[in-house]
């Protein structure tokens, strides 16, 4: 969080370790267009503090009413306003924080893998054995910043974002998402405002691309799915340990006749299974029953914990946003974008828009054409002795199919490359074959 905050300019941002309950009503502070910065969630360590900071986040202001004594000694209220709109941004060890607090922002889940704790260390270890090097310059960061004009984007598109949700399979009371598809598009207008430049303005208003939608969907579509269905990495993992656990338990009660019903699964042994630590077991396993991943239960001074049949457990099905190819062809539109997480240059074409058809001259191509097929459709009608034969039959016949044969073949290629992306297979198609034809039928293979 630090060195993303190096690359804003200090007005972008307000750091705080902690706050008094109404701190946020009496600072002498702008808190417009600004993120609050609390380095630990503890740090908002009040009821009181917390509903302030709500009300900032999803109000866009603060409207607290007091009493003061004024300077002739008598009591009467004062209206204090701090102006937003300001946002959050705060880091907690817990695999939860309120739900009230959890449905105004995104959770993003650090790699805290083993794998990756032994790369942090190599990194560390290189730094060390190669000394300090020079700091990256951030006045280029912070030239961007100042730079952005202050001007309303507009998203022609979202109606067709919300209509391609993946709804299916989301609780019937998830009214979070009222708030999180908000957020979503306004990361979309972030990802226009940062490329205004090569942006069309429209009555003063500059309009998203799929350019910008792609961004942003690689940037959030996971957190944002992980954040509607309140499942994290670990939380899957740890779901994935119970059925295997379970699963195993189930096969050795089986030899000594005990019912299944009867098996569970401890934390001791989802720690041994996962090599975590207890505590670590024991935080997951919340989350993992808030998303309905394992059904827990008390036995004692223990938790009994079974998979829950049925229960998705690979990230893969926890899906929301389309992808920017799927909305690529509903819209009709292609286009091409920088991947924001690897650098590779990503192009959305669409079949219907793949391949470029030579340029023809107006209407000489087109009665070119019909003349082809009129003289196809002569030849098809005279009698079988009077026909062209040999090279002219053939030449004939190519000219009819010379004006699609390019698209053709970049049909079949597009659909070759749809089909290899897929996973699938491209299979040919051909319908049975009716009755003999008549002279003046013609059989096409589709």
């Amino acid at each position: 969080m630090k060195q993303t905050l190096a690359l804003i300019p200090p007005r972008g941002y307000y750091e705080l370790s902690s706050m008094s309950a109404k701190a946020l009503v009496y600072a002498d502070v702008d808190f417009r267009h600004r993120h609050l910065v609390l380095y630990e969630e503890d740090g908002l360590n009040s009821e009181e503090v917390l509903y302030l900071v709500r009300t900032l986040l999803s109000e866009g202001q603060i409207r607290y009413l007091t009493v003061e004594k004024t300077p002739q000694g008598r009591m009467a209220a004062r209206e204090i306003v701090r102006p937003g709109p300001t946002g959050l941004i705060t880091t907690l060890t817990k695999g939860l924080t309120k739900e009230d607090n959890e449905t105004r922002t995104f959770s993003l889940y650090m790699n805290d893998t083993k794998g990756h704790t032994l790369r942090v260390v190599q990194a560390l270890a290189e730094r060390e054995a190669r000394g300090a090097r020079p700091e990256v310059d951030p006045a280029p960061w912070h030239a961007l910043y100042e730079a952005l004009p202050q001007v309303e984007v507009v998203v022609p598109f979202a109606p067709a974002i919300a209509r391609l949700l993946e709804a299916q399979d989301l609780p019937e009371d998830l009214t979070r998402l009222r708030r999180d598809f908000g957020r979503f598009l306004t990361l979309v207008k972030v990802a226009a405002l940062l490329h205004h430049a090569r942006r069309e303005a429209r009555e003063g208003r500059l309009v998203a691309t799929l350019e910008d939608y792609a961004l942003a969907y690689h940037l959030a579509a996971r957190p944002l799915a992980r954040s509607v269905h309140t499942v994290s990495p670990q939380a899957l993992a740890l779901a994935v340990a119970v059925r295997e656990v379970h699963e195993a338990k189930v096969e050795e009660a089986a030899g000594k006749n005990v019912p299944e019903g009867a098996v569970a699964v401890y934390v001791k042994e989802l720690a041994r299974h996962l090599r975590w630590a207890k505590r670590t077991v024991q935080k997951w396993v919340d989350q993992a029953e808030a998303a309905g991943l394992v059904d827990v239960q008390r036995d004692g001074n223990r938790l009994a914990i079974r998979p829950v049949e049925g229960a998705p457990l690979e990230e893969a099905a926890f899906r929301l946003l389309p992808e920017p190819e799927r909305l690529a062809r509903e819209l009709g539109e292609g286009g091409s974008y920088v991947h924001p997480l690897t650098g590779e240059t990503c192009v959305l074409l669409l079949p219907q828009t793949a391949c470029a058809f030579p340029a023809k001259a107006g209407e000489n191509a087109v009665l070119n054409e019909e003349n082809q097929r009129a003289r196809h459709a002569h030849d098809r009608a005279r009698p079988p002795e009077e026909r062209p034969s040999g090279e002219e039959k053939s030449r004939a016949r190519s000219e009819v199919a010379s004006p699609s044969q390019n698209s053709e073949e970049c049909a079949r290629a597009e659909l070759e490359a749809l089909a290899k992306k897929a996973g699938g297979r491209l299979f040919k198609v051909v319908p049975s074959r009716a009755p003999a034809l008549e002279e003046d039928e013609v059989e096409v293979e589709l």
